[in-house]
């Protein structure tokens, strides 16, 4: 037997108008009665298991990387073109900032063993690398180089074996002066250095510098980011993912942050209707407009199948 809502729904203009009414009962509905902390987490659970996650990555995630990489290769636009005037002005300035670097902070680092190494290593190369130099006059363009075989070239004509040797004992003496030099004085290096890194000048620096980077980012073709992006390894990047999305919503300390995230959401707005999340009632109504189209063929095929036939005959029989 067919049930009288479903007669009555067969006609669209009483679909639209019980998809309509339906509409607004939810709208007028707090948001508390559609989310609580708990079902937010079950919720989160099913869209973010691996098995799901893993569909999604290969199914969508995956080749909409693919085609986005080829439509900025045609695309023509620049970074700057995805930010307004006001948002580049106001990262622009963010870069301008001078950064603060905590004097402590600059001092534990450059202490560390490994910086005190490679600081050592740098400066002992570059001594060394200047005594050879010296000793085999600069190649031919060194000035100390040029002078020194003007100044003791009669000693070639001389006797070559005595310059070599009194070059190899001076040579000897510089090197062992070298190692004296960085023994005794690393640490003055290392102090120099922070003096340097948290000076008002090195900040201002960096902060010129920060500002021409950013300038030339928002200048970059959108080509040139896709050719760049085309070569990074995106399934081993993508792997991972599933995996790393379940490690981290499994761990106690996010489920509770999550958990006390919602019922702050709750707090401001939970008693709201949904219709007060919406910016005013013209973009309610744009959004009714569109979904009554759409909900009310639904009401009209599910009141129509046999389920809800057999649901209506067994529980409003007559």
């Amino acid at each position: 037997m067919t049930n009288p809502l479903a007669t009555a729904l067969s006609d669209a203009a009483a679909a639209d108008g019980l998809a309509g009414v339906m509409i607004d009962f939810m709208l007028d509905q707090p948001l508390s009665t559609f989310a609580t902390p708990e079902h937010v987490l079950s919720d989160l659970d099913k869209l973010i298991d691996e098995r799901l996650t893993e569909r999604n990555i290969a199914l969508h995630l995956r080749p909409f990387i693919d085609r986005e990489i080829e439509r900025a290769k045609t695309r023509g636009d620049t970074v700057g073109d995805w930010f307004t005037a006001e948002a580049k002005a106001e990262l622009r300035s963010l870069a301008a900032r001078p950064i603060n670097i905590p004097r402590d902070k600059v001092e534990r680092w450059v202490k560390r063993d490994e910086v005190r190494s490679m600081v050592r290593s740098a400066v002992q190369d570059t001594l060394e690398s200047f005594i050879d130099t010296v000793k085999t006059g600069g190649g031919g363009s060194g000035a100390v180089g040029s002078v020194g075989r003007r100044a003791f070239g009669f000693a070639k004509k001389a006797s070559g074996g005595v310059l070599g040797s009194i070059g190899s004992q001076i040579e000897g003496q510089l090197k062992r002066a070298v190692n004296s030099f960085m023994a005794n004085n690393l640490d003055g290096i290392l102090d120099k250095a922070v003096r340097i890194a948290v000076a008002p000048e090195t900040k201002q620096r960096v902060s010129k510098e920060a500002v021409r980077i950013f300038d030339r980012a928002m200048k970059t073709e959108g080509k040139e980011v896709a050719a760049y992006a085309a070569k990074l390894p995106w399934d081993d990047l993508l792997e991972a993912l599933p995996g790393q999305l379940a490690h981290n919503l499994n761990r106690e300390a996010i489920r509770d942050g999550i958990k006390a995230e919602v019922e702050a959401a709750l707090e401001a707005d939970g008693a709201t209707p949904l219709r007060g999340l919406f910016a005013d009632d013209a973009a309610i109504a744009g959004w009714r407009a569109e979904a009554v189209p759409i909900v009310a063929p639904l009401l009209a095929g599910f009141w129509a199948s046999d389920a809800a036939q057999a649901w209506w005959t067994t529980h409003l029989p007559g």
